[in-house]
């Protein structure tokens, strides 16, 4: 999946139905127009917002290989100093404008996720159907995946 806006960002919290307890009170819906989440929604919402400006898009977006859609450099699988170089940029930018008080952002789980799908050969030991998985997983656009069926 190629970037995304804030408002995207927002409107698929607002979709999900969590179970969340705060203060005692439930919140299962809008859960980003909530007083206690409101705030940081939105915080994550601009950083989606970046990857769009023009000021921050070559920092933050490479395009795709595989469907030549602009993506988050977290995605990146770097093979090169530059490539390493070019993630660091991105993560750091995004870095800098929560001044580090985000933990957990989104280039956080994409990190995690390319380096799983760096790892496919070993998931394929267990059962090819496992490497197959990571590797759909992890391509934008990939949504089929073999259950494991002993």
């Amino acid at each position: 999946m190629g970037i995304r806006t804030g408002q995207q960002y927002l409107d698929k919290l607002n979709r999900m139905r969590p179970h969340v307890m705060i203060d005692g009170e439930v919140v299962s819906e809008e859960i980003a127009e909530h007083p206690a989440f409101r705030n940081v929604a939105r915080s994550y919402a601009k950083l989606f917002d970046m990857q769009h400006d023009p000021r921050y898009q070559d920092a933050l977006t490479y395009t795709s290989p595989s469907t030549g859609d602009l993506v988050n450099a977290s995605f990146l699988v770097p093979t090169t100093v530059e490539d390493l170089e070019r993630r660091r940029r991105a993560i750091s930018t995004w870095a800098e404008s929560s001044n580090g008080f985000l933990g957990r952002s989104g280039d956080y789980m994409n990190s995690s996720l390319t380096a799983l799908s760096t790892a496919r050969k070993w998931f394929s030991q267990a059962d090819p159907r496992f490497g197959e998985n990571i590797r759909n997983y992890y391509e934008p656009g990939k949504t089929t995946f073999s259950p494991h069926i002993p």
